[in-house]
């Protein structure tokens, strides 16, 4: 019984990182794709600055909505 317990919690916890990771990979790809649809290239500085620039957007927007709406 301890043993099952154990098992169903590994894989949960398995899942649980491998979903996050899920996200950040499709958070990266549509980042990506929105610095090359605003004309940066890949590899130059200005796309990588492009790729800062929207993950510090993403990120204080999602601070935002935290603090507009707490508890969601």
């Amino acid at each position: 019984m301890v043993m099952r317990f154990y098992m169903m919690a590994v894989v949960l916890s398995a899942a649980t990182l491998l979903s996050g990771c899920g996200l950040a990979n499709y958070q990266l790809q549509q980042d990506r794709q929105q610095c090359t649809l605003y004309g940066f290239q890949p590899g130059t500085d200005a796309f990588a600055q492009c790729m800062q620039k929207t993950s510090i957007e993403r990120d204080r927007m999602v601070m935002m909505q935290s603090v507009i709406r707490p508890g969601y």
